[in-house]
């Protein structure tokens, strides 16, 4: 993304996240039905997006006096867990209940 960006866009455009996606979009990079390319900006910002969610579910729930294993393993579930293949799954939930 760091390259299309660099390579593609005038230094005074480069000056904002947003142009870095519309850059992107302009580009064609993403597939069709607006689906993501592996290796992208705006693939980075979505998963910037679910750890984001996952730290306040696990935040939240700790506030609320629930156990912080628990706590963890609930906000991955629901935020991460639907994104990650069986292997990551395995990894992330062993990790999180050994914590």
């Amino acid at each position: 993304a760091e390259a299309l960006y660099n390579s593609l866009a005038p230094s005074k455009k480069r000056q904002s996240l947003a142009s870095l996606l519309l850059l992107e979009q302009a580009s064609g990079i993403h597939g069709p039905n607006a689906q993501l390319q592996d290796y992208s900006a705006a693939c980075g910002f979505l998963w910037i997006r679910r750890y984001l969610e996952f730290h306040v579910d696990m935040y939240s729930a700790i506030l609320a006096s629930r156990d912080p294993k628990e706590a963890a393993l609930d906000a991955y579930r629901k935020q991460i867990e639907p994104f990650h293949g069986w292997a990551l799954r395995k990894v992330f939930t062993t990790k999180l209940s050994t914590s």
